[in-house]
C-alpha cells in the first residue's frame, strides 16, 4: 500500500481477549534510498478492553495525591487485583495551538504496587473494577488524557464550539 502522507493507520481483525504477551514489529520502508529503514518493536502486548479516560481535575488526580491528601480513601487501591493485566498510557500535558497528531513523550506501563504515584486514581480504579467484573483473563488498558484546571472549551474542537453557537 502506498502512503501519500505522514498519516497512516493499520486495522487488525478482531481478536479474542488474551493474557499472553505478544510482540508487534512494524517496519517502515521508505521510498527514497537516502532515508533509512526504521523498525519499531513493541513487547508485552495483550488483547482485551481499551478505554479512554479523559477530563479535568478528577481524572488527573493521581494515586500520589490521593495518598498524601486522603489516606483514608486508599483502602480500595490496596485491593487492586492482577496489576499484570492492566496497562496505562498517560498522555503528557503539552501546549499546542493546533491538534497534535503524534506524541512520543509517553509509553504504555504495567502498574506495579508501590509505584503507582503518578497514575490517575480514577482511571486505575475504573480499570481494576472493570477487570474484576470481566475476569482476570481479560486485560484492560486505559489511555489517560487529563489536565487539572483546564477549561472545557480547550477539550472541544473549533467546530464543536461553532456548532454550539458560542465563541471564546
Amino acid at each position: 500500500t502506498e502512503i501519500t502522507s505522514s498519516e497512516w493507520s493499520v486495522y487488525l481483525d478482531a481478536m479474542e481477549a488474551s493474557t499472553i504477551g505478544r510482540t508487534m514489529t512494524i517496519e517502515y520502508i521508505p521510498d527514497r534510498e537516502d532515508t533509512p529503514t526504521k523498525t519499531f518493536t513493541y513487547d508485552g502486548i495483550v488483547v482485551g478492553e481499551l478505554w479512554l479516560c479523559n477530563g479535568q481535575s478528577n481524572m488527573a488526580f493521581d494515586i500520589g495525591g490521593l495518598t498524601a491528601n486522603y489516606p483514608e480513601d486508599m483502602a480500595p487501591y490496596g485491593e487492586i487485583g492482577n496489576l499484570n493485566m492492566l496497562r496505562v498510557y498517560t498522555v503528557p500535558i503539552l501546549e499546542a495551538k493546533e491538534p497534535i497528531v503524534y506524541n512520543d513523550g509517553a509509553n504504555w506501563v504495567v502498574p506495579e504496587k508501590g509505584k503507582l504515584d503518578r497514575i490517575s486514581a480514577t482511571a486505575l480504579g475504573f480499570a481494576s473494577h472493570l477487570q474484576t467484573a470481566l475476569g482476570e483473563d481479560v486485560p484492560v488498558g486505559v489511555i489517560v488524557a487529563a489536565q487539572g484546571g483546564s477549561l472545557i472549551e480547550k477539550w472541544l474542537g473549533n467546530q464543536a464550539i461553532t456548532n454550539a453557537g458560542t465563541t471564546y
